[in-house]
């Protein structure tokens, strides 16, 4: 398998259990294939876009024997689970680093975190709905798990006619990179960051290939079908190795064609 693969560990989160009680909340996206929103946490009541969901904390998620033992949170941001409609658990301390991409469903468009590249129930249901705008949010995408799965994907959004745009502070490398390219009209904000380098397998490096070789066919069909050019797939092979990581300059992106609309003008 090559790989761009991903520059930093996951978080491992902690969650807590709940009652419901007749609560009605539309998904925000999904954590380990569970669906949430995201909401406040004050003193064993939950608010989420700020009116208090009704249900009674019970215990925490890791010991069955704790159930029935109250809870007491402290304001923090939390992320609301939700199964058919209603309430059934609270994470706290929620930071938006899952193990896998996660995809927040909101009104201006989808907004992902996280290393790309796995099929999940978030992707399919941030891809089928229809009640959002048509611009993707890179947040934080360090790469991908699975290049295949990610350019698949990517070539997913294209056909579906998303924007992806780099909002403030958005960080995108390695398979994300690949990823912010799939989007029919491509912006940044301020203080983004587009990192670049070579892919890596078991035997060697990109660069170990002669560019004629058929490992580096399924990149350069990928950049061809979104018209960007194969000039590209050529100097992120050379800008850094797989252990490393290029970021490359709003010079050298606009040398490339990587950014084609304003920030504006793309989340419309």
């Amino acid at each position: 398998m090559f790989k761009r693969g991903t520059i930093a560990a996951m978080l491992v989160l902690a969650a807590a259990a709940a009652t419901a009680k007749n609560n009605e909340f539309a998904p925000y996206g999904f954590i380990d294939e569970m669906p949430y929103a995201m909401g406040q946490c004050f003193n064993n009541i939950i608010e989420i876009d700020g009116v208090a969901a009704d249900f009674e904390l019970e215990a925490t998620f890791d010991t069955v024997s704790a159930i029935g033992k109250q809870r007491t949170y402290s304001g923090d941001r939390c992320a609301v689970f939700l199964f058919n409609d209603a309430v059934v658990g609270v994470m706290e301390g929620y930071m938006g680093t899952p193990e896998k991409a996660e995809w927040l469903i909101k009104d201006d468009g989808v907004h992902l975190y996280g290393p790309n590249g796995t099929y999940s129930a978030a992707m399919e249901y941030a891809l089928s709905t229809r009640e959002h705008k048509k611009v993707m949010y890179l947040h934080d995408i360090e790469g991908s798990f699975d290049d295949s799965v990610n350019l698949e994907v990517a070539m997913t959004v294209r056909h579906k006619g998303y924007n992806t745009v780099l909002p403030q502070d958005g960080f995108v490398a390695s398979g994300g990179a690949d990823f912010f390219l799939a989007g029919v009209k491509r912006a940044v904000e301020n203080q983004y960051e587009y990192g670049v380098h070579s892919w890596g397998a078991d035997d060697g490096e990109a660069m170990d290939f002669p560019r004629n070789h058929p490992v580096h066919q399924e990149y350069l069909e990928f950049y061809r079908e979104l018209g960007i050019n194969e000039s590209f797939y050529w100097f992120t092979l050379e800008s850094a190795p797989a252990s490393d990581i290029h970021l490359m300059s709003r010079d050298e992106m606009d040398g490339f064609n990587l950014i084609n609309a304003s920030f504006e003008a793309a989340i419309k």
